[in-house]
């Protein structure tokens, strides 16, 4: 039994790692996301409401888009949750699911590949390839001790959420 204690003691220090590394680059997540809009959709985005570490990702949005991602080290998913209004104003027009899957993917390969030409990130983590999404239901990942950042950004008041979670294999 206290095998069992000693390795959810380590497993919750390690969360406690990982959240203070990605405090400290709460930044480079919005950041990310703006460009990543910008090079895809030639779009400049605001970053909306301030972003934040939390234990758990939430995001509540008519249409949401995973991506998952890992290294031999870590383990880690992208959510982005959007509405018809974001869509509509990213597009220019209404997407039927599939296309939206396409669009919003192609989104999410950008995310990751800025993403990983940031060096203060790949310093911490290192480079994540794209992997099956980790299950993820009612916007909360069923991962233990993760850690991960949230927030929103807008174009043209229209909002796009992003969400990045990644813990320790």
């Amino acid at each position: 039994m206290a095998t069992n204690i000693n390795g959810a003691l380590k497993n919750k220090s390690n969360d406690d790692a990982i959240q203070k590394k990605l405090e400290k680059m709460i930044t480079v997540f919005s950041e990310t996301t703006c460009l990543s809009i910008e090079a895809l959709f030639g779009r400049n985005a605001l970053v909306d409401k301030a972003w934040c570490s939390n234990k758990h990702i939430e995001i509540d949005s008519q249409y949401i888009l995973m991506m998952g991602s890992a290294s031999e080290k870590y383990q880690s998913i992208l959510t982005l949750g959007v509405n018809n209004k974001c869509i509509v104003e990213l597009t220019g027009q209404e997407l039927e699911q599939s296309e939206f899957c396409d669009v919003f993917g192609e989104l999410a390969n950008t995310w990751f590949a800025v993403l990983m030409d940031r060096v203060d990130f790949t310093e911490q983590f290192g480079f994540l390839n794209q992997t099956v999404p980790i299950l993820y239901t009612k916007g909360i990942p069923f991962l233990p001790f993760i850690s991960g950042v949230n927030g929103s950004v807008a174009v043209n008041d229209e909002e796009l959420l992003v969400g990045f979670a990644i813990k320790n294999k």
